[in-house]
């Protein structure tokens, strides 16, 4: 079993997450692995425009916003400032991987997220006592 050592709890969101924020002009719209109070990991859409999508170490994004549902309802958290802490390629996809973390927030918009992250690790929990037949 996995012990949290981080300052947030870290959880899969829901399929279809995802984040979008403008970069050069246009607006990026990435799928999102997992997320915290703290931050998210997510990763570069396609193989043809993780190349384009140059965002190393330090790289500030401005205006992010978190689209999911929630209890069949549309969540949309805006982010005013997040920074990319970590990017990493993926080998076999040639996919890039970025880590990032949520600087600045309206303190409503962390109240939804962190409803938002509850309601994610409650949906995982039920499905796995659902697949462990409990």
């Amino acid at each position: 079993e996995r012990i949290q050592r981080r300052r947030h709890f870290r959880v899969e969101p829901p399929q279809g997450t995802r984040i979008l924020f403008p970069f050069l002009g246009r607006e990026i719209e990435v799928p999102v692995l997992n997320l915290s109070l703290g931050g998210g990991l997510i990763i570069s859409p396609k193989r043809g425009e993780a190349r384009s999508l140059d965002l190393g170490p330090g790289a500030t994004l401005r205006d992010v916003r978190l689209l999911s549902t929630m209890e069949e309802e549309k969540l949309e958290v805006k982010i005013r400032r997040a920074e990319v802490v970590r990017a990493e390629k993926i080998p076999e996809s040639s996919r890039i991987q970025f880590a990032l973390q949520f600087v600045r927030m309206e303190k409503e918009d962390e109240q939804l997220l962190d409803r938002f992250i509850y309601y994610s690790q409650r949906r995982l929990l039920k499905k796995r006592s659902l697949l462990l037949g409990a």
